[in-house]
């Protein structure tokens, strides 16, 4: 009865938090596709015509325009393109049809004071380039597009034509890649607007420098060469910048910074989650596994490596200074927070998750810049110093389990915690050397063992059978089999009925145990297990998950995990010894440099 209760009140406050969620924010807002952009060839790498959301301005907002340019990498060659090419950042046939807004977008007056009431915009991402790509040619076997720079610019026309070129205030932003694009077309962005609106730019976790890495090389300004070359991107960068510099150093934010006429806003940590993982530490530098603790949790890190990631604080600060520090009228957020991406979340944007520096959050910091209220300019002491910042929520989550809580509450708790995660470290900020599609069901995949793992004894029946379908379900899906399977129990007096025909798991003849100690294996005679996933025939998960994961645990995506002989014993292995299950980490680390896709929101 207690359970049941339980139940419903969960339900009511998933219900509730729905509705929330769409009444505390801008939700629902349904995209625009820029259908005239195909005549001038300004599409996306498919070849699908550009998109974007917009939410109107009203009162004193109504000539204010904020136009935000979304994040998601880069790609540097055609294998990664075409990878790219059949996804949401890459195509608008992919891309979800509402959002969203919330933090720089938000819409509610409390979270978001200077630009609530705008006109706010989100353009969608999906070229690979930062909106800089354009090739004229396309190849008929791939039918790759590379038309970034025309996309940006089909869209803004749109808007122009919309009532942006009336524009009294209006901001040019964007997150990662995004960030990067933001300051790559400020000043295109403030020419096509009137001589007499404020324009200015903020760029979030964009500012990606030109830094020496672990092996005191500069990978990144190699594989910012190749984008370039790739995408025809020279020619669309700033030309104050490629006058003077190599094309390939102007797609560094310190380089272009130092020639732009804009007003910018640099909102970065300097220990930038993304650019730890990739510029400093990438994993193809780290054959031997040294930096892998330490770059994905910097609590993890030995004194000698913490010198070394503090000096890469020190790159970083130079390249401002030297870059958009240069100007007075730039102003900057430089916090020692281990995330990426701060402006796009109502929690971490004004609310209680924001990093605080010298009594200013994030929000108020960029709000008072852009007003000119105060100078606005943060720079955060040396980590860990700062209370403020938003913990790594990675180790709640690998240390909840379900406890005294009911299947639901323990659900619904494990949602929030990856939300908030996302939030603070976006769960899509990947590593050189495994593709996007593969990367999302990792992600997939390490949600579905944190629900398993945390579950209570009672159960062990099913989760155990979980690891044995022909294709992995959804942690969704799982949950919903947890729940079939509650109600079985509860209408049998307490006693577990897998009805595992119900379950998916295409066996005709159902099974009911009252626990684990009821089974017994007709091969070895013990209890606890059947003969199908006997140890004894099978072997011992511990001698065989190194030879796996040596070979990828996730090599062949989430429908093929492992081969199919180890799958079983491997993922039961984790979840009965409650192993933290590091998907990020897993893909192959022979992979080369020079085939990855560099995937980040």
């Amino acid at each position: 009865m207690g359970d049941s209760i339980l139940g419903k009140w969960c339900f009511s406050a998933l219900v509730f938090m729905a509705i929330m969620a769409t009444t505390t924010q801008a939700g629902n807002i349904s995209i625009t596709i820029v259908e005239s952009a195909k005549a001038t060839g300004a599409v996306c790498l498919d070849g699908s015509p550009p998109a974007y959301h917009l939410e109107k301005g009203s009162g004193t907002g109504i000539d204010n325009w904020l136009v935000n340019m979304e994040g998601g990498g880069w790609c540097d060659d055609i294998v990664s393109c075409m990878e790219r090419k059949d996804t949401f950042k890459g195509s608008s046939l992919k891309m979800n049809k509402t959002m969203d807004f919330s933090g720089i977008l938000g819409s509610k007056q409390a979270a978001n004071p200077d630009f609530y009431n705008w006109n706010r915009i989100n353009i969608k991402y999906c070229d690979g380039s930062s909106f800089t790509s354009d090739v004229e040619a396309v190849d008929p076997k791939t039918n790759l597009h590379f038309r970034g720079e025309r996309v940006w610019r089909a869209v803004i026309d749109d808007l122009l034509a919309q009532g942006m070129k009336n524009a009294k205030n209006a901001i040019l932003s964007g997150c990662s890649a995004g960030g990067l694009a933001a300051i790559l077309h400020c000043d295109k962005f403030n020419a096509l607007l009137p001589p007499s609106a404020n324009v200015k730019c903020v760029s979030d976790a964009g500012y990606f420098i030109h830094g020496m890495d672990v092996a005191k090389g500069f990978e990144i300004g190699n594989f910012f060469s190749r984008v370039i070359a790739l995408h025809g991107s020279a020619k669309s960068l700033p030309a104050s910048c490629t006058s003077k510099n190599k094309p390939e150093l102007c797609f560094f934010p310190q380089y272009v910074a130092q020639t732009m006429q804009t007003p910018l806003f640099v909102l970065n940590s300097a220990y930038d989650f993304w650019q730890i993982l990739n510029i400093f530490a990438p994993r193809a530098l780290d054959k031997n596994g040294v930096w892998k603790a330490c770059r994905l949790d910097l609590e993890k890190c030995s004194p000698n490596q913490l010198q070394y990631v503090q000096a890469f604080r020190g790159q970083f600060l130079n390249a401002l200074n030297s870059g958009a520090g240069s100007k007075p009228g730039n102003g900057y957020f430089i916090d020692s927070c281990y995330v990426h991406c701060q402006s796009e979340s109502a929690a971490v944007w004004l609310a209680d998750k924001s990093p605080i520096i010298n009594n200013t959050k994030i929000g108020e910091a960029i709000g008072d810049w852009f007003n000119n209220r105060v100078v606005s300019r943060k720079i955060d002491c040396p980590y860990p110093c700062n209370p403020t910042c938003p913990k790594i929520l990675r180790k709640e989550l690998d240390s909840l389990v379900q406890g005294t809580m009911n299947a639901c509450m323990y659900y619904t708790k494990l949602k929030k915690l990856w939300e908030d995660l996302a939030d603070l470290n976006p769960i899509l900020v990947y590593e050189y050397g495994v593709a996007m599609r593969k990367q999302v069901e990792m992600m997939e995949v390490d949600h579905l063992m944190q629900f398993l793992m945390g579950l209570n004894d009672s159960y062990d029946n099913i989760r155990d059978q979980i690891p044995m379908l022909d294709s992995l379900p959804s942690v969704n899906k799982a949950y919903a089999m947890i729940k079939k399977m509650k109600r079985q129990t509860q209408n049998i007096g307490g006693i577990e009925k897998l009805e595992i025909a119900n379950l998916a798991f295409n066996k005709s003849t159902p099974t009911y145990y009252k626990s684990k100690e009821e089974m017994i294996c007709s091969f070895c005679n013990k209890h606890g297990h059947l003969k199908e996933t006997c140890f004894k025939i099978k072997g011992y998960p511990d001698q065989k998950i190194n030879d796996v994961l040596a070979v990828g645990l996730f090599e062949d995506g989430l429908h093929k995990l492992t081969k199919k002989s180890f799958q079983h014993e491997v993922l039961l292995h984790f979840i009965h010894n409650k192993v933290v299950m590091n998907v990020v980490d897993s893909s192959n680390d022979a992979r080369k440099v020079d085939s990855n896709l560099m995937w980040h929101y």
